[in-house]
């Protein structure tokens, strides 16, 4: 009798869920988000309509799978594209998310994404998106890895906003879907998705463009960005003629990063545990060719290499700057090649960290733009005087907070942010065979996951130092200063 009691309320649901979509199409939901929204016996179900929420009140959630999401999370603290008392479009002079509140979930222990979509596994990770979803829009979480129930309590979000390409690239309809079928209203937000909008509204002429991705190739390929970006450019009805120049910057977000692999400011010669780009003839290789346009930066050891009669027998990157050189000069260069007349007007930074370089890409295309070999500008038919970068995090950014100030859910405090920090962990009921030696998830058995089972493998819990490595802490300040001081007094 329970089961049937069970059944008729889940279907019950189901038919709820439907009839609130009467007067307009109808939403479909995953098999996941039906049962978290109507049936009670769930693992996942919860009251997600928010119907005792002051929404204004709430903060901004944001998940990632590592630490370095605080790139975007310190852009969102420190946004100023608007004025705050009228809404206008212009600067004021104080932070447009003022006073807002934020959620992050590092979903350390279930990253990186793109390998389930490689391993052809995206029905657990399109599962898997959701729980995410499902703990920010949940009021609870494990305050230990070994706890087996959710004691610990927290304020739902008003927004999701999901950082990795290849999350927005496979969930973002069914995160949206969910969000209405809710009738919460929160907002859902993906970088990818928000950048390809920005590029259109921005940069496609109704005739033809030329458009370039850098691409960390940490995450979807070139390839699948151009296929959204085609996708988008049909639902638009755009006629025009669109080039895509797609350029994987190998090693630039380890540069960055200053993984010592790709960067090391202490050498002084080169190394035999360089993995960035050299001469070596590959997919991307220093060509001597163009060695003068790329301008490289030899102070500080920012090259290294050694030479013999006059020639480069190694040649290795060794500053963020010439990273930057090397990969904006090859794209350009790959363009010209081409020999496509539809100079390149816009170029699309797909990953989230390339935002802390933009004045050096910019910097990099005003040397190109005026560049001239034997009194001819060479790269004036390959790229507008003023290439126009779209950076998906600030267009996230402005996006959500358009969407918060139309529905009248900014919180317009007058305080200081707070910034409440989650970690994922592996749950600690499986085989030995299921982790790895550092206690995450070995790689089989995380990409291995079968979808439709619905088990607990990993719970979310409050961040801590003990999930950092070493140094870590002094990285946080220095890359995400505002983010850090939030959150420095609740690590322990």
């Amino acid at each position: 009798m329970r089961n049937i009691f069970l059944l008729l309320v889940f279907i019950f649901g189901l038919s709820f869920i439907q009839s609130c979509n009467d007067d307009g199409p109808d939403i479909i939901l995953s098999p996941i988000a039906q049962r978290a929204i109507a049936d009670s016996s769930f693992i996942y179900y919860d009251d997600f309509s928010y119907s005792l929420e002051n929404i204004s009140e709430l903060p901004i959630g944001i998940f990632d799978t590592s630490i370095d999401g605080l790139f975007a999370v310190e852009q969102f603290l420190t946004l100023d594209k608007f004025d705050n008392i009228t809404g206008k479009p212009v600067p004021d002079g104080i932070p447009d998310f003022g006073g807002e509140n934020f959620q992050f979930l590092i979903d350390k222990a279930n990253g990186p994404y793109i390998d389930y979509i490689e391993a052809g596994n995206t029905a657990f990770l399109k599962e898997h998106l959701m729980t995410n979803v499902f703990f920010l829009m949940g009021k609870s979480f494990y305050t230990l890895q070994v706890d087996d129930f959710k004691s610990g309590q927290k304020e739902r979000v008003k927004a999701v906003i999901a950082l990795t390409n290849s999350a927005d690239y496979i969930a973002e309809s069914d995160i949206s879907n969910f969000s209405k079928a809710t009738g919460s209203n929160v907002i859902v937000i993906g970088l990818m998705s928000s950048g390809i909008n920005a590029l259109f509204e921005e940069c496609v002429s109704k005739e033809q463009v030329s458009i370039g991705i850098l691409s960390s190739g940490d995450d979807i390929t070139v390839r699948e960005y151009e296929s959204a970006i085609r996708k988008k450019a049909a639902q638009s009805e755009y006629e025009g003629v669109l080039k895509i120049v797609g350029h994987r910057a190998h090693g630039l977000n380890e540069a960055i990063l200053m993984d010592y692999d790709y960067i090391s400011m202490l050498s002084t010669e080169t190394r035999a545990n360089y993995k960035g780009p050299d001469l070596v003839k590959d997919i991307e290789y220093v060509d001597e060719v163009v060695l003068e346009r790329y301008g490289f930066n030899t102070s500080e050891n920012g090259l290294l290499y050694t030479r013999r009669n006059g020639e480069y027998q190694v040649l290795q990157l060794n500053s963020i700057e010439n990273y930057v050189r090397y990969h904006v000069v090859s794209m350009v260069e790959h363009h010209r090649r081409s020999g496509s007349d539809v100079p390149i007007s816009c170029i699309l930074l797909s990953d989230y960290k390339f935002s802390s370089v933009k004045g050096l890409i910019e910097k990099v295309l005003v040397e190109l733009y005026n560049y001239r070999l034997d009194g001819m500008y060479l790269y004036r038919n390959s790229i507008t005087p003023n290439v126009k970068l779209i950076d998906p995090v600030e267009c996230a950014a402005r996006e959500c907070y358009m969407a918060l100030r139309e529905s009248r859910n900014l919180a317009l405090r007058a305080v200081r942010s707070e910034l409440d920090t989650y970690i994922t962990v592996p749950a600690l009921s499986f085989d030995d065979d299921s982790y790895d030696e550092d206690g995450g998830f070995s790689y089989n058995y995380r990409i291995g996951r079968p979808a439709g089972e619905y088990k607990i493998t990993s719970k979310a819990i409050p961040f801590s130092t003990r999930y950092l490595e070493r140094g870590k802490l002094n990285y946080m300040g220095n890359y995400f200063p505002l983010s850090y001081s939030l959150i420095k007094n609740s690590l322990y």
